[in-house]
């Protein structure tokens, strides 16, 4: 294993990897009642210059025309599910919400209400949320970082309502000069969400879907999909 001091650094993640850093860093920051506590200062309204690569949308029950994984055609509190398109092309387009927080807005109910079990209050919380693929070749995403990681399998990650974040890496490798290099494991990425979406360079042509669970206060399934990205963050040793 590599020992690292920290460190600034370009980094490759795998579609699960990526999958999971966007449930916490922009799906979160995306959901209303993660803004009203903060209003105009949160990172949300702060993410431009993005990369025209970046499309991001929390699907109600289809994507591209097929189901997604966990399916809502209407939520907790009886309103039509609809998608929210978070990020297109690069530009902020749109929040989740349910009742309360759409009316605490002046903005449309987005079916975004959720509840783990009949007995809890229904909460703003992602559903089926995922970065789209753009055209870039995975492997050439590999091939075109001469001094990163190649991250491929992430733990615990966890977002706050600032922006910042932090995510485990079980599993990665070093890349040296476009090639696959060393294993590491036990390794920990951070920033915010601003410094990470901006620095996104690359998207790949390799979406995949993942079935996990949000603990958000209340414990539920969720589905996030991602391809392969570029982006820097900073790495260390855990």
């Amino acid at each position: 294993m590599t020992h690292l001091q920290d460190s600034h650094k370009t980094c490759v993640l795998s579609p699960k990897t990526t999958a999971a850093i966007i449930h916490e860093t922009v799906g979160h920051i995306a959901e209303a009642d993660f803004i009203l506590p903060c209003t105009h200062h949160s990172p949300y309204y702060h993410l431009s210059p993005i990369s025209k690569k970046v499309t991001i949308i929390d699907y109600a029950h289809t994507a591209q025309g097929k189901p997604c994984p966990l399916p809502i055609f209407v939520d907790a509190e009886g309103t039509t599910a609809t998608d929210v398109c978070i990020i297109k092309e690069g530009i902020p387009t749109g929040i989740m919400t349910n009742l309360y927080t759409a009316a605490a807005l002046s903005i449309p109910a987005t079916g975004n209400a959720r509840a783990a079990s009949p007995g809890d209050d229904p909460m703003v919380r992602m559903r089926n949320t995922a970065l789209l693929p753009w055209h870039d070749n995975p492997l050439e995403i590999i091939s075109s970082t001469q001094d990163g990681y190649y991250l491929t399998e992430s733990g615990n990650c966890y977002g706050d309502v600032n922006g910042d974040f932090c995510c485990e890496i079980k599993k990665g490798f070093r890349i040296k000069n476009g090639q696959l290099s060393e294993t590491i494991t036990n390794y920990m990425i951070w920033g915010t969400t601003v410094d990470f979406l901006q620095s996104i360079s690359m998207v790949g042509n390799d979406f995949e879907w993942y079935v996990d669970e949000c603990t958000k206060w209340q414990t539920i399934k969720v589905a996030q999909g991602a391809p392969t990205i570029k982006a820097n963050f900073n790495i260390g040793v855990m």
